[in-house]
């Protein structure tokens, strides 16, 4: 019987697992078939809106359906994109959502993380890839600064300047 060797994390992308296919014997394969990350972040997101109880939401409902082995829902810290949140990102797509409310968060579970669709016309869509920080005039005054050269609003913005 021949041994194969772990397929180190560096390995070309033609020789990693593929997505959707079942787990690697040995444990080298996806731990989760989807997995999804709110950020939290006191500073930024859990100041734009109700991100602490999104994920509380996610992960509520993941209880439910009882899942916890091919979905996770985790907390995560800033996603760089401050001033869009709450944020959500969403792997092994890359589907990035913004500007989220407890509706939207019901509408990609129901949508996304169990139908596999990404929903469309809650998606964080830039000019720019990279990080796309909105300025804002203070710490205290969130009111977006659009004179800013580094103001980048996003599709799902209220405010495009």
């Amino acid at each position: 019987m021949t041994e194969t060797a772990p397929v180190p994390p560096t390995a070309p992308a033609s020789v990693l697992p593929t997505p959707g296919a079942p787990h690697a014997p040995d444990g080298a394969g996806r731990r989760f078939e989807v997995h999804a990350f709110v950020c939290i972040s006191e500073s930024a997101c859990a100041r734009d809106g109700p991100a602490v109880e999104i994920q509380r939401f996610l992960k509520g409902k993941l209880r439910e359906a009882g899942l916890k082995e091919s979905l996770r829902v985790n907390k995560s810290g800033c996603l760089g994109q401050c001033g869009h949140g709450p944020m959500m990102v969403v792997y092994p797509e890359g589907v990035w959502y913004a500007h989220l409310t407890l509706d939207d968060a019901a509408r990609i579970w129901d949508e996304h993380l169990l139908g596999g669709a990404p929903v469309e016309d809650l998606r964080f869509r830039t000019r720019e890839k990279g990080t796309n920080v909105i300025p804002f005039q203070s710490r205290e005054d969130r009111t977006p600064d659009t004179t800013s050269p580094y103001w980048s609003p996003c599709t799902r913005c209220p405010v495009q300047g």
